[in-house]
């Protein structure tokens, strides 16, 4: 079982993750639409943008898939535990 400072840890870490990448998205958009507006749609720069949103918005779901495995863990953890508890009470 992991422990609940391995948990905190790594939540913490990946929030952070999550923070700046979310960041990064909203910079990215804001440049896609600056060049959408100075430039055809289609241009080299438009679809270069565009693919490395796509890439920053694959990084976002694959950590909140990871945040909600890690919130799973601590249930099952936290659960097995209380189970433990009251089961040495009786």
């Amino acid at each position: 079982m992991t422990s609940n400072g391995y948990l905190a840890v790594e939540s913490y870490d990946l929030t952070l993750r999550l923070q700046v990448l979310f960041q990064e998205y909203v910079d990215l958009n804001t440049q896609i639409h600056n060049a959408r507006i100075n430039k055809d749609a289609m241009s080299e720069e438009c679809i270069e943008l565009s693919l490395k949103l796509k890439t920053v918005v694959q990084e976002i779901g694959l950590i909140v898939k990871k945040i909600k495995h890690l919130q799973s863990e601590t249930l099952i953890a936290r659960n097995l535990w209380q189970e433990t508890l009251s089961a040495s009470t009786r």
